[in-house]
């Protein structure tokens, strides 16, 4: 008897972490996935996202994956003296429950480099963006034109 209420207070407790887990998985929606096209001999192009967080724990987005192009990365831009630089962020971004992060053009973005072919208007791109706690999500990029602005430019920060 003792032995079949601990098993089933086990198989609730446990049916109650999956719950929780689930929630935080299914609290990211991601939006305005943006793949900036390029010129037939780019090595390299950028991208844009949306991420709103409605779950209740935080997460951190810590890769991105595209099979179009040999290494993918999550970049920052930061002003050092008069210079912008560009470099990875090792550490990822941080998504804190019940907020949004925006990655776009001259801040925190998805970087493409050694593509394996260019990025044209009239194709989809699958992107995978890899996060801490929700794992990968595999979604299609809505590709931009050079030189055009993203749709990211009125986000408020």
């Amino acid at each position: 008897m003792l032995f079949s209420t601990r098993l089933i207070i086990a198989v609730i407790l446990g049916s109650m972490t999956l719950v929780s887990a689930a929630r935080a998985m299914d609290g990211l929606m991601i939006s305005n996935l943006e793949l900036r096209a390029t010129a037939p001999s780019a090595g390299a192009t950028a991208g844009y996202v949306t991420i709103h967080n409605h779950g209740e724990a935080d997460d951190r987005l810590i890769g991105v994956e595209a099979s179009f192009a040999g290494k993918a990365e999550l970049h920052e831009m930061k002003l050092v003296g008069d210079v912008m630089k560009m470099r990875p962020l090792e550490n990822g971004v941080a998504i804190p429950a019940g907020g949004m992060v925006t990655l776009q053009k001259g801040a925190n973005h998805l970087m493409f480099m050694r593509l394996q072919e260019p990025i044209n208007l009239d194709q989809s791109y699958e992107i995978t963006l890899i996060f801490e706690k929700a794992g990968k999500k595999t979604l299609q990029a809505t590709t931009i034109p050079l030189g055009n602005k993203s749709s990211h430019k009125n986000h408020k920060h």
